[in-house]
C-alpha cells in the first residue's frame, strides 16, 4: 500500500513532465496548463524516453545541495550479475533520503520500476533507463548510478520553491494547518510546517510564493536553508511589504475592502506600517475581519454601527472550506485583540 502523499501547494498549480536526456544526464522540463482547484495538489514526474510518465498526487521540500560533501563512491561491482529493480531501490533510497527536504521514498505496488519521492511535491521516478544502463555488458555501475542520482538531485534543486525572495506569510485556521500536516505526512510522520498562532484560532504560516501556487515551509528545511524560525518569519514579513504596496482598496457601506491576488489579503494584518497609515487615513482606530481566504475588511472600531456591520459580514462570510475566522479584531498599541 502506498502512503497517501501530497505536494505542499494550494490555490492553483502547474504540473510538469520530465524527460531524460541520456547524453547530458539532465532533466528537461515542459510546463503545461495550470489547473485552479480549491486546494490544488501537484505532482511531478521524473520519466525516461519511451515510458509513460504521469502521476498526479495530492500535496510541501526540494534539495538545494548535495546530500554529503565530496564525491559519491558506491563501490558497485562491474557488470557481473544482473541488477534488479529491488537492487536499484536499495542503493538509491538512502542517498535520496539524505537530500534536504526529502521526507520519504516509497515503492509503488505492482510497479517495481517506479519510486515515489516525497519532497515539497511528489516526484514519480522511473527506474527503467538506469536499470537498462546498469545491465549493459561492461557497464561502469558506479558511473551509471552517479549519473542517475546527479540528475535527480539537479531536478530537485531546480524546482526548489524556497528562495529568499519568494518567502511570504499567510493566515490560515489552526484546524486547517493541523489537517494539512497530517495529510501530507509520510509513514505516520507528521509534516510539521513553520507556523505560529497569532490570534485565537488563526495561524501565521511561512510559505514560498510561486507563479501559480504557494508552498508551505516544512520545519525540517530550516537547517539546510540556514534559517531560524524567527528568521523565516522575518523574511516572510519583510517580503510582504512589497505585496502590501500592490493592494487596491474599495469601499462598501463604509467598510474598506482590500484586493491583492486572492491569497495574501489576510496577510496584510501582519504588515504593521499599513495599520498606522490606515488609522490615520480613516481618522480613528480600526477593526479588521478576515472571514475567508482572499478577503480583508476594515472599518472604524470606535463607531458602534460600523463595528456591528463588520461583525455581521464576518460571521456571514466565514463559511465553507476557505473560511478563516468569523471574529473581528481591533488594532491597539500592542497589536490585534478580539473585538468586544
Amino acid at each position: 500500500m502506498i502512503t497517501r502523499h501530497c505536494a505542499m501547494h494550494t490555490d492553483a498549480v502547474s504540473q510538469h513532465w520530465f524527460s531524460f536526456d541520456a547524453s547530458q544526464g539532465l532533466p528537461m522540463i515542459k510546463t503545461f496548463s495550470a489547473v485552479p482547484v480549491l486546494a490544488a495538489l501537484a505532482a511531478l514526474v521524473f520519466a525516461v524516453p519511451g515510458t509513460a510518465g504521469a502521476q498526479s498526487a495530492a500535496q510541501t521540500a526540494p534539495a538545494a545541495q548535495a546530500a554529503a560533501d565530496g564525491p559519491l563512491v558506491l563501490g558497485a561491482p562491474r557488470n557481473t550479475t544482473e541488477v534488479s529493480y529491488d537492487d536499484i531501490t536499495a542503493t538509491v533510497r538512502p542517498w535520496i533520503m539524505a537530500l534536504p527536504g526529502v521526507r520519504g521514498v516509497l515503492s509503488v505496488d505492482g510497479s517495481p520500476n517506479l519510486l515515489r519521492v516525497i519532497a515539497d511535491r511528489t516526484y514519480t521516478v522511473n527506474l527503467e533507463q538506469v536499470h537498462a544502463r546498469l545491465n549493459v555488458a561492461g557497464a561502469d555501475r558506479d558511473e551509471e548510478y552517479g549519473r542517475f542520482m546527479s540528475a535527480f538531485q539537479n531536478t530537485l534543486a531546480a524546482n526548489d520553491p524556497f528562495k529568499p525572495e519568494a518567502f511570504r506569510t499567510i493566515l490560515r485556521p489552526t484546524a486547517a494547518i493541523d489537517e494539512f500536516e497530517i495529510i501530507t505526512g509520510v509513514n505516520g510522520v507528521r509534516n510539521v510546517v513553520v507556523r505560529r498562532e497569532i490570534l485565537p484560532g488563526i495561524e501565521e504560516v511561512v510559505v514560498a510564493e510561486q507563479r501559480t501556487s504557494i508552498a508551505f515551509l516544512p520545519a525540517a528545511r530550516l537547517q539546510d536553508l540556514g534559517l531560524t524560525v524567527d528568521g523565516a518569519f522575518l523574511l516572510g514579513r519583510t517580503n510582504l511589504l512589497d505585496v502590501a504596496r500592490t493592494a487596491t482598496w474599495a469601499e462598501e457601506d463604509g467598510i474598506r475592502i482590500a484586493t491583492i491576488d486572492g491569497v495574501f489579503e489576510p496577510s496584510l494584518m501582519v504588515v504593521d506600517p499599513l495599520w498606522e497609515q490606515l488609522s490615520t487615513d480613516m481618522g480613528g482606530p480600526v477593526a479588521v475581519a478576515v472571514p475567508v481566504r482572499g478577503r480583508l475588511l476594515v472599518a472604524r472600531a470606535d463607531q458602534p454601527e460600523m463595528l456591528a456591520r463588520l461583525k455581521t459580514r464576518a460571521a456571514a462570510e466565514s463559511t465553507g472550506d476557505l473560511a478563516i475566522s468569523p471574529l473581528v479584531f481591533v488594532r491597539t498599541a500592542d497589536g490585534w485583540v478580539v473585538a468586544p
